[in-house]
């Protein structure tokens, strides 16, 4: 089966790749994975990180990505089979290129905010490093 990956973070452009991702799956009769990676802090000094932020971290992002998976299921009937997955990482392009080689996805649809070109070369994004 296919499978259509959209890594999200909840903001108004990876709902929209959403949308047009369960539309695309809809009509691909594909699976569609909703994959949310919650970025671990660096530390740098001696203090480590404390596990209760991450523990918060998941159960919010785990209520938010059922909400979307909902509406998104709603949206197109039923007929897409939904999979929400949250990961944790140090980087989103690291997690999300491991994610992948593991489920062989038959495309990765996400969305990028509008930038210059020379903010797009000077300071990169998500997107692009994926494109990469």
């Amino acid at each position: 089966m296919k499978t259509i990956v959209v890594p999200i973070d909840f903001s108004p452009i990876s709902l929209n790749a959403a949308n047009y991702a369960v539309e695309m799956a809809c009509f691909m009769k594909a699976d569609l994975s909703l994959v949310h990676i919650c970025l671990l802090p660096m530390t740098y000094g001696e203090m480590p990180y404390s596990l209760e932020n991450t523990d918060s971290l998941v159960t919010d992002a785990e209520e938010k990505i059922l909400r979307i998976k909902n509406d998104l299921s709603v949206k197109c009937g039923g007929k897409v089979n939904i999979i929400t997955e949250i990961k944790m990482a140090f980087t989103v392009i690291g997690e999300l290129a491991n994610y992948c080689s593991s489920k062989k996805p038959y495309a990765v649809v996400m969305g990028t905010q509008g930038a210059t070109a020379l903010e797009r070369t000077l300071f990169g994004s998500n997107t692009i490093m994926a494109i990469k």
